[in-house]
This record gives structure tokens, sequence and C-alpha cells, in this order.
């Protein structure tokens, strides 16, 4: 929201008069209950001593990135020669957030929660902690990330899951092929850097203990050991945020390195690479188009990629189709439905295409559906919402739940 037009008149005259942009004399901020101003100020790249352009909309766009606010103004007014006072109002999202979640999939049925806080301390950092439970096993899960480490560029990441379920591979037509016990511990711990405000490294430690063992009837795969060694990532993020969808272009590669001869165990290869690019068009609606390609090398059932019932593998059932290589991608168009005062509600045209090598087999498919998703304006909520999607491989549609929040 810009500045009132009179404002606005007499900051263009000022600089005019000063050959220049304003220096910035003075930022105040109200509206903050539980964000730090000391956050609030460093998130908006501007302080006192700093030109300001008169890009009042650039430095609201870059506090709602934040995600943590419905709305911001930013109001500049002239403070002496040649300098301006910036006023920042923001009216904050709630952030503390139980997140239910139901699955029913493939013969799967379950639920969980996750309790999720997306501005710990009011810094904005992450913890989000939950557990789910089904007719095929339990998992817990935990993790942290924190993106401005003591107010600094320096980032960290945590991540810890366990879980003990039965792991079901299915055909097309969501029939079981093959099932084992799957019963494994994963931790991830990583320290990065912000290199530019877009840009992001990170490296670090990570293990993996499997335990597998024989389900109705079936072999039980070849017992591995301990997987331990390096995490690598860099994700690039050139979005801005808007309620129902993303403007702009976000990508991030993870490589994962576990070799014996290094003590790591046995040997693990796992790296995964995504990118998404999205926009609005002039009717107000959203798209986005996201690619993903993912490799493993180690046990091929053990530590199977497993997709299904996710952007760009729904219509195949909830983790049924193993990969030791796969590509996908998703394409979705959504148009706003519903404008309630507590946020939007979008009816979503989806069509995912996956390519998977597993074994030497090679599965292809494509898959048109229809989704709706609930978008809430006064709590950081991710989007929630159901696809249904029909993949050329199925004789029937299946469904799947939405929780869109990123980490």
């Amino acid at each position: 929201m810009a500045a009132p037009p009179v404002l606005w008149l007499l900051l263009c005259a000022q600089l005019a008069a000063g050959g220049g942009p304003a220096v910035v004399r003075e930022i105040s901020v109200t509206g903050n209950r539980r964000t730090a101003t000391a956050y609030v100020r460093q998130a908006l790249e501007l302080d006192v001593g700093d030109r300001f352009d008169g890009d009042a909309a650039a430095l609201e766009q870059r506090l709602l990135n934040l995600r943590l606010f419905k709305g911001v103004r930013v109001t500049p007014r002239p403070a002496g020669e040649g300098g301006v006072a910036l006023e920042v109002d923001v009216q904050e999202r709630w952030t503390l957030l139980p997140i239910p979640m139901f699955t029913s999939s493939g013969g799967e049925t379950g639920g969980g929660l996750l309790l999720l806080e997306s501005n710990l301390f009011g810094w904005g950092k992450q913890l989000m902690a939950g557990g789910t439970l089904s007719t095929r096993g339990a998992a817990g899960m935990a993790g942290y990330w924190d993106r401005e480490v003591a107010g600094t560029r320096w980032t960290a990441d945590a991540f810890a899951m366990r879980q003990d379920a039965r792991r079901e591979r299915t055909d097309g037509g969501g029939d079981v092929v093959y099932a084992y016990r799957d019963a494994r511990t994963d931790l991830t711990a990583a320290l990065g850097r912000r290199l530019t405000d877009r840009l992001a490294v990170s490296a670090g430690w990570f293990g993996v203990w499997a335990d597998a063992s024989a389900e109705d009837g079936w072999a039980p795969p070849a017992r591995v050991g301990p997987a331990r060694g390096l995490v690598a990532a860099v994700a690039y993020d050139a979005s801005d945020f808007h309620l129902f969808y993303e403007r702009g272009v976000t990508a991030r590669l993870r490589y994962r390195h576990a070799d014996a001869a290094l003590a790591g165990g046995r040997d693990l290869r796992q790296a995964d690479a995504r990118a998404t690019w999205g926009g609005a068009n002039r009717l107000g609606h959203a798209w986005s188009l996201a690619v993903a390609g993912q490799g493993v090398e180690g046990d091929a059932a053990v530590d199977a990629l497993r997709l299904g019932g996710t952007p760009g593998a729904r219509g195949f059932p909830t983790g049924g189709l193993w990969a030791e290589r796969a590509g996908t991608a998703a394409l979705e168009y959504a148009v706003p439905i519903w404008r309630p005062r507590w946020g939007v509600a979008t009816g979503v045209a989806l069509l995912d295409a996956c390519l998977a090598r597993w074994r030497g087999d090679t599965t292809r498919y494509l898959a048109p559906g229809v989704g709706l998703r609930l978008h809430v304006a006064d709590v950081a909520l991710p989007a929630l919402g159901l696809d249904v999607a029909w993949s050329t491989t199925a004789p029937a549609p299946m469904a799947s739940f939405v929780v869109g929040f990123r980490m």
C-alpha cells in the first residue's frame, strides 16, 4: 500500500531539490506484537543512513515475503532537508498452529497432527514437531529451520524422523506387488550462509539407520547397515508471496553422500533437484509449474524413492511408486471461487507427469485432476486442500490431502 498522494508530492519535490534519493533519517515500526522490531527492520534491507529510492511497494513486498503478515503499509514522510522517515505498519498473522492431517489412499487410512511455529522468538525461525498413525504404521518427526542465526546471514537446519511402517510397492492399479516392514531413523543437521538475499548454501551431516523385515510372506530386503555422511544444499528464491500464489522462481538442489571407505557405514548417494515457476494473469487466476528430478544409489528397496500422492506423482497411491531415478512435473491453474473475509478458496485444475525407473522397469504416466485449496489470511497456515487425480495407469481416480507449507 503506497503513501498518500500529498506525501508523495512532498517527497518527490524533496528528491528533486536534493538531486537524488532521500537519506533515511528514521524507521518506525508499529503493529508488531509478536515479531521483533529489529527483525522487521532487518527484513526491509534498508537502514538509517541508507538512500531511499521512493519505492515503498518494494519494501512492503519484502515484509510480505516473510509470510508473517497479512498486511503491510510503508509510509515515507519528509524529514529535514534531503531526508525521509519511514513509518512501517504491519498486521500480523497467527503463527503457532496445529495442523491436522488425514490420508486415505491405496488401502491406507490414517491421520496425524503437526505443531508448527513459524515465528519462533519473533525472528521468523521455524519449529515443527508431530506424528502420524495409520493402518501401515507410525512416524514421529521434528525440525528446526533458522534463516538468520543471531541476526546474521548464517543459517541452521536440523531434522529428525523415526518411523516404523509397512512399505508397499503397488502397480498402476493400486494392487500391492511387494511389501516389507521398515523401521528407520533419519537425522540431518546443517549450517549454511545466505550469499545474497536470494541465494543460500549449506552443508552438514546426515545419518540413516534402517532395519527391514519380512511382511505378509514376502521375502525381506537385504539387511543394510547405517549410512552416515555429508549433506550439501543450494537454494534460490526469487519469488514474491501472495495469499494464494507465489510470483517468480524458486529452486533447490540437495545431495547426500555416504561412503563406506570413509567410515560412512555403507555407500549411499541421494540427489534431489526441483524448481517452481509461478504467477498470475490479468484475470486474477494463478498458475504454477513445478519440475523435479531425483536419484538414489543404494539398496533398491530400502533406499528407494517413494512417490505417489504428491505434486508430480498424484494419481498413484501414496508411497506406492518406487524409483531409483525419477522425473516429475506438475502444472496447476487456480481460480478464486470464494473470497470470504478470512481468506481465499480456489478451485484448481492440475496435470501431473511422471517418469520413474526401478530395477530396470520404467513407469510413465499422465494424471489430470482437480483440487480445492483454502488459504487463510489471519493465520500463517499453509494451503490446505484436497486433490483428486486420475492417472493413465489407474482404473480409478485417487485422492490426496494437501499441506502446502515450505521449510
